[in-house]
């Protein structure tokens, strides 16, 4: 049986419209459990005091296909600071480049040593604003606000209250082919030998051979963001 990613363009075309709940619930289904998928139950956190009052940026993903262009985050940044808006950045940097980037342009990068110093941070933020990843689930069941940057690929979005999605516009036609390429090469070969499958330790699964193009996840303006913020008054 054929097999592929939730990312990719086949079980886009295949699932049109499914998102991660509706897997969830399947999966839930199968295995017998009653879950409400509605309802989120939050982790018991304790207040992590360097994440209290402020903005958490998470640009860390997998994929650069899923990150938005570091000049956007810094001007982002310079927006919430003229707010008298606090901002941190969390993530490895040694393991992502663009949590690095964003600590070298001067945005504080707060170390988180284990998952529960995660939950701890993304539960105490005002407000946290993620690329596509792990973290932002994390953020959203904590009932955190949390700004969801996401590429059109919207499988993940889950539609929580906490939860503010921004799409970008659709990759160029060049990379949809090249993905496509590398999807049905990982569909015929499922293993770590495939160029899509190296196993996470700082690689691109999925590299964007235009990153600053217009389109994708560079089409998501750092306005589009301050004008959620304030239209949902997030930070009041």
């Amino acid at each position: 049986m054929q097999t592929y990613s939730t990312d990719s363009q086949l079980f886009a075309s295949q699932y049109a419209g499914f998102r991660l709940n509706h897997i969830l619930h399947a999966a839930c289904t199968e295995y017998g459990l009653d879950v409400d998928l509605d309802r989120l139950a939050p982790l018991p956190y304790t207040i992590h005091s360097q994440a209290a009052d402020t903005v958490v940026f998470v640009p860390g993903a997998t994929s650069s296909s899923k990150r938005w262009p570091t000049k956007n985050w810094l001007a982002l940044k310079r927006d919430l600071a003229a707010r008298g808006i606090s901002v941190i950045v969390l993530g490895q940097p040694h393991l992502s480049e663009s949590v690095a980037d964003l600590a070298a342009g001067g945005i504080k990068w707060v170390p988180t040593a284990s998952v529960c110093d995660l939950v701890n941070a993304v539960s105490s933020a005002l407000l946290v604003v993620s690329v596509d990843t792990g973290l932002m689930h994390l953020a959203v069941h904590q009932g955190t606000p949390t700004i969801a940057l996401f590429n059109h690929q919207s499988i993940w979005f889950r539609p929580y209250p906490n939860c503010f999605p921004v799409f970008a516009k659709p990759c160029q036609s060049e990379c949809k082919q090249r993905f496509l390429a590398i999807e049905k090469q990982w569909a015929q070969n499922p293993s770590q030998d495939s160029d899509c499958y190296q196993g996470w330790s700082g690689q691109d699964y999925l590299p964007c051979s235009t990153p600053d193009a217009p389109e994708c996840m560079s089409s998501i303006d750092p306005g589009n963001v301050v004008e959620l913020i304030e239209r949902d008054t997030l930070l009041n």
